[in-house]
């Protein structure tokens, strides 16, 4: 069975690696270990750890580093700067519909037009015949 780790919860991680890595009697720095140590992190973390400006050598230097990118990890997260972008939370008033704008009085009166975003059509699904037919059209 193969040791993974599980959400970011990298003491656990690192713990029972130790002890599974002690019972099988493996030395703690020889390639093999580490190797074994770093396939079981997370992929992102394991990403972040081979990205930084040092490679850690040494399974002391993995564990410090994969502690460390999971920490920011973390940091990232309790910022809400983590997944998808989002723009809630910011201001988007100059974005949205129906807000007051400075009327624009130049040009002999004429006020230019205020355009509703929101208007759009409502998907329709299309049928067989019909995806036949756009493809055929190309």
């Amino acid at each position: 069975m193969k040791l993974t780790m599980r959400d970011l919860d990298i003491d656990t991680y690192t713990a029972t690696f130790e002890r599974l890595a002690t019972v099988a009697g493996w030395e703690p720095n020889a390639m093999g270990t580490i190797v074994q140590y770093r396939t079981g992190l997370r992929e992102n973390v394991h990403r972040r750890v081979v990205n930084r400006e040092n490679i850690p050598t040494t399974m002391t230097e993995w564990k410090e580093a994969a502690q460390k990118e999971v920490n920011c990890i973390r940091e990232l997260q309790n910022a809400g700067l983590t997944g998808f972008r989002s723009n809630r939370g910011r201001d988007q008033s100059s974005y949205q519909t129906n807000t007051s704008r400075p009327t624009n009085t130049r040009n002999n009166g004429v006020v230019p037009m205020d355009v509703d975003a929101t208007t759009s059509l409502p998907f329709k699904k299309l049928t067989e015949e019909e995806r036949a037919k756009y493809r055929a059209e190309g």
